[in-house]
């Protein structure tokens, strides 16, 4: 009887193929084997991958204040331009109410400034104020409430005052008020609204009675009572607040009477 011979061939590792080629081994890859094709497409595709412009990235977040910002800063440039000539146009004064001008004056006089510092001033607390009210209340209401806190200060400037007006010392005003209303409830005064108005309000009182200074306190003051207003108008207490509460009390009553009827339709007992 001869010997028994055993194939083993199934247990050995299977000879690389094109050894020194730097292709990889036929069979299961062991140590050594070189990465496949789809891994190198992979990391190639990751490195390909286009970066995103950081300009791209700058979202013009609060169009109303921003476009308001732009305007004035431009509004200052044509000023520095003409040695002052524009701001005619951006600023208003006492003149023949037939002149159709001073109709465009009495809203144009808030983009004009008499030179930086009256700007940056501005525009500082103008940036840090407006895009959270034009989140709060939209674009569109803060432009109505910049429009005619501009309209109502430069009519009273008119009326009261030989001199003339320009810059977004009002609309500053009407935005810190307004402001102060942000967590204003139903019922109740917040203590921030009567500590800003003593500061800010009773400020200027007090400094334009006491002073002589260009500095126009009266379109302070009245911007600041348009800001109270606003704020007033569209809290919590308003009767547009009231009148929204009442349709959904009529839509729910309505809802729950339509319900039983159903109930009562179908033979349950309610």
């Amino acid at each position: 009887m001869g010997e028994l011979e055993l194939d083993y061939s199934a247990f050995l590792e299977p000879e690389p193929v094109g050894i020194g080629s730097g292709t990889t081994t036929a069979g299961l890859g062991g140590p050594g084997a070189a990465p496949s094709s789809s891994g190198k497409k992979g990391k190639a595709a990751k490195a390909e991958k286009p970066r995103l412009n950081p300009l791209a990235r700058i979202h013009y977040n609060a169009p109303v204040t921003l476009t308001f910002t732009f305007l004035s800063l431009a509004v200052l440039g044509l000023a520095e331009l003409t040695g002052g000539a524009s701001n005619w146009w951006f600023s208003i004064s006492r003149m023949p109410m037939s002149d159709p001008a001073l109709y465009l004056r009495l809203f144009t006089h808030v983009l004009g400034h008499a030179n930086w510092a009256h700007y940056f001033g501005n525009f500082m607390m103008i940036l840090l104020l407006g895009p959270i009210l034009e989140e709060k209340y939209g674009s569109g209401r803060l432009a109505l409430m910049i429009a005619v806190t501009a309209l109502v200060t430069g009519v009273v400037h008119v009326l009261f005052s030989p001199f003339g007006l320009l810059g977004a010392s009002g609309i500053v005003f009407m935005m810190i008020l307004l402001i102060s209303f942000a967590n204003i409830q139903a019922g109740r005064i917040p203590l921030t609204l009567i500590l800003i108005l003593v500061l800010y309000i009773g400020q200027e009182v007090v400094t334009w009675v006491t002073t002589d200074t260009n500095v126009a306190h009266a379109a302070h003051i009245v911007g600041g009572l348009c800001g109270a207003a606003f704020g007033f108008l569209h809290s919590p207490a308003s009767p547009e607040g009231g009148v929204k509460s009442g349709k959904r009390g009529k839509r729910g009553r309505k809802g729950r009477r339509a319900a039983q009827h159903e109930l009562e339709t179908l033979g349950l007992d309610t």
